[in-house]
């Protein structure tokens, strides 16, 4: 039978994330918990839930980015401040 709690560390291996950011989403209510005794067990729905969110027509994934990010200058500008800094053999 294939586990249906997974332990924070299994769980933040699962999502190829460190411990202290599935702490966070802990904290947020990104992801979901439960309490047996003084454990803490995260339900393996919860993770597919979180990553079906993630990518998800909703997400943020898909969205164009945003200005002041940076991005690839239009062909044949030279990007601020690249004028002059190549340098020679010599």
């Amino acid at each position: 039978m294939d586990k249906l709690l997974l332990t924070p560390e299994d769980a933040a291996r699962a999502l190829s994330i460190g411990r202290s950011k599935l702490y966070e989403l802990l904290a947020t209510g990104a992801l979901r918990s439960v309490r047996i005794g003084t454990s803490r067990r995260i339900p393996v729905e919860t993770l597919a839930a979180y990553v079906h969110r993630l990518t998800g027509p909703d997400s943020s994934v898909h969205e164009p980015l945003e200005s002041g990010c940076a991005q690839d200058p239009p062909a044949g500008s030279t990007p601020p401040g690249a004028a002059g800094t190549l340098a020679t053999a010599g």
